[in-house]
């Protein structure tokens, strides 16, 4: 649906129209778009002269910005653009903006929505039919189809490992000759130690002979009646002697 409002002119008011448009994202959040439109307004042959249908097309390029780039679910998206517009058999340069959102049925796949969009029409000041520019309000639906970079349904690509670079094998390098070994002087035999003397052993001392028995002298007591005779041995005379015949404690 749309509606041409024009300055000191009531010759169209409402009528309807289309648009085909492609977007390319660029990100998330921003996409490049080409749109192609159109408006059509009836008026009254009986008081204008004319075809009876007054004619916008127009073919424009511009830039659309997502402002809801993590909702899955709603499109709130902004845009703007230039025009190059045939109307009848004139073509003027143009401006459009617009405002909408689409609510999405899945995942991003198909989606509708109200939308509402300016578009200027500029003519110039000397121009036969008028200096008044061309100013159409335009609100509707807007239907969307393809996927929608917030859905989140698709497994994410899995990241290629990244290649090792290969290492070049070395050259096999030459050992480098070691020098000769510095001979070592020989060092000079320590002297021996001179033996030291051992001391000379001292002589033991010669056993001392031990006493030889003191024989008895018998003619010691002459008044005895034993004659100082020890029959049995025992150093004890036979006169004190308990046995004289043997051995044994003295009387």
């Amino acid at each position: 649906m749309g509606l041409s409002l024009r300055r000191n002119d009531d010759r169209d008011k409402w009528g309807f129209g289309f648009g085909l448009g492609y977007e390319y994202r660029l990100s998330r959040f921003l996409g490049v778009e080409g749109l192609l439109s159109g408006v059509f307004f009836p008026y009254d042959n009986d008081i204008y002269p004319g075809g009876g249908w007054a004619t916008y097309t127009a073919l424009g390029v511009g830039a659309k910005l997502h402002l809801l780039p993590s909702e899955a679910r709603a499109d709130l998206w902004v845009q703007a653009g230039a025009n190059v517009v045939l109307t009848g058999s004139l073509v003027r340069p143009g401006v459009h903006a617009g405002l909408g959102v689409d609510l999405r049925l899945g995942c991003g796949a198909f989606g509708i929505g109200p939308f509402a969009r300016y578009s200027h029409v500029f003519q110039p000041s000397d121009a036969p039919q008028g200096g008044a520019d061309g100013r159409i309000v335009q609100a509707g639906l807007a239907f969307s189809w393809g996927h929608d970079a917030a859905c989140g349904d698709e497994p994410e690509p899995e990241s290629e490992p990244a290649l090792e670079p290969e290492l070049e094998p070395l050259p096999d390098l030459e050992p480098e000759p070691q020098p000769a070994p510095e001979p070592v002087a020989e060092l000079e035999p320590w002297p021996e130690p001179e033996p030291v003397a051992e001391p000379e052993p001292e002589p033991e001392p010669e056993p001392e002979p031990e006493p030889e028995p003191v024989p008895v002298d018998n003619s010691e007591d002459p008044n005895r009646g034993d004659q100082g005779n020890d029959r049995d041995g025992d150093g004890v005379r036979d006169g004190l002697d308990r046995c004289p015949d043997e051995a044994g404690d003295a009387a």
